[in-house]
Order: C-alpha cells, then structure tokens, then sequence
C-alpha cells in the first residue's frame, strides 16, 4: 500500500475493488480471459487483478462498510437471521447481477456516482442521485421491494 496515499484523496472504489476480486477468482478458475477489452481501459471501475486484494484501501473500506452495518444490525436487537426463500435468493441474485452490470458500464455505483459525483460538483451526480431515488420510489410502490 506504500505510495497509494490516503483514501480519501481518490474515489472511494468499492466496485472496483469488487470486480477486481471477482476477476482475480475468474482469472484463477480459467473462465475469464486476461485482458477484458473495453473493462480495461474504464477509469473509475478498473477491474485489475490485484495479488494480495484485502491488504488494499478499497478492501479495507468495504470490509469496514460491511461490519459496521452488521454492528448496527446487531445494536439494533431487530437482527434475526433465517433462510431466505427460493424467490427471494432469485430476487436477490438477480439484483445483483444487475446492480453490477449497471455499476460497471455505468462507471462506478450509487456510492461513486451520487457521493464523489455530487462533491465534486458534477451534474451527473445529481441526475444519477434523483434518477436513483425515483426508482426507489417506483420500486416501493409496484412491491418490489419486499
């Protein structure tokens, strides 16, 4: 990590930060090619096959991100774990998948796009936050979100 500077000097990272560990699994088990035309060259979700990805900030972060939910979770005392249903883990893997394909052509995720969009003063933040809150809204409304 030596040189990388502090984190909060770049954009927070998360999904690149997850495609690189899923390219990094892809590129071990053979079913992903090296080289990734098009992915390679983006500039705020670059997916490189990192050695060593949780000693990185990024990894650090999302680490971070998810314990500090489930403490909050846990602080909570409304915290219950069970077994999802089979519509449910459709329903979430689904989301999923389209939550990262939007997030890699997209060129970065709700957290990169809303949060370091609108810091830096960026229309696209904006748009991209009341489009995003718009389909929340939809999403509540027509039961999706359940």
């Amino acid at each position: 990590m030596r040189g990388s500077g502090p984190l909060r000097l770049r954009p927070l990272g998360v999904t690149a930060a997850m495609g690189s560990a899923a390219r990094s699994a892809g590129n071990t088990w053979g079913w992903i090619p090296e080289r990734l035309d098009g992915l390679d060259s983006f500039g705020g979700c670059a997916t490189a096959v990192v050695e060593v990805l949780w000693r990185t900030p990024n990894a650090l972060l999302i680490a971070g991100i998810v314990l500090s939910a489930w403490a909050a979770a846990l602080a909570s005392r409304q915290f219950t774990p069970r077994w999802p249903s089979l519509s449910q883990v459709l329903r979430g893997l689904s989301g999923g998948v389209l939550l990262g394909w939007g997030a890699m052509t997209g060129l970065g995720c709700t957290v990169g796009n809303v949060l370091s969009g609108t810091m830096a003063g960026a229309l696209s933040g904006w748009v991209f936050g009341a489009v995003t809150l718009a389909a929340v809204w939809a999403g509540i409304r027509l039961g999706w979100a359940r």
